[in-house]
Parts: structure tokens; sequence; C-alpha cells
């Protein structure tokens, strides 16, 4: 999928089953910078410590949470993959 992704310049999406689970940390280690958007999966794909806690529904708001562990995979800061993430989701969805 990775390579299809690379080939065609597909942006790849992370959700909340990067905060625990090990093989989708170890993928969004190979996803580019430059590909890579963060969603929430909202209402379902809850991240830790959300997911827990067992506080439904999902929302938008634990974006941070996705943020967090794409910041600590990628050796950068929050602050950082915020901006890139962004600036990718206003490419991928057409918005000035």
């Amino acid at each position: 999928m990775l390579k299809f992704a690379l080939e065609q310049k597909v942006f790849i999406g992370v959700d909340g089953d990067a905060t625990y689970d090990p093989r989708k940390q170890a993928f969004i280690k190979k996803v580019p910078l430059d590909l890579l958007v963060l969603e929430t999966d909202s209402p379902f794909l809850m991240p830790e410590p959300i997911r827990s806690e067992r506080r439904f529904p999902n929302t938008p708001a634990n974006l941070r949470y996705i943020a967090e562990i794409c910041a600590y995979l990628k050796d950068l800061r929050v602050d950082e993959i915020v901006r890139i993430t962004t600036e990718n989701a206003f490419k991928l969805f057409r918005l000035k």
C-alpha cells in the first residue's frame, strides 16, 4: 500500500489506532512527511487515552493525541507535525 501511495503521491491519513497499534506506528515511520495527514475517523476509532477511558464519541478535538504520537515517531515537535499535516490537508482538499 505504501509503495502505491508513494508512486501515486497519495496522502496517507493517520487515525486513532496510531496511538496504540505497533504495526501502525512502524508504518507511520515510513510515511514521508509530505504525504502525511491526520484524521479522527470519528466517531469510532478513538486514540489513547480516550479509548481506555471509553469516552464516546471520538471527536476532532482528539487529533492532538494523534499529532503527539506522530511527532514522537518522526522525532519532531508536535507543532511541526501540526504545521506540516495542516499544510498537507490544505493541499489534499485544495483549500486556500
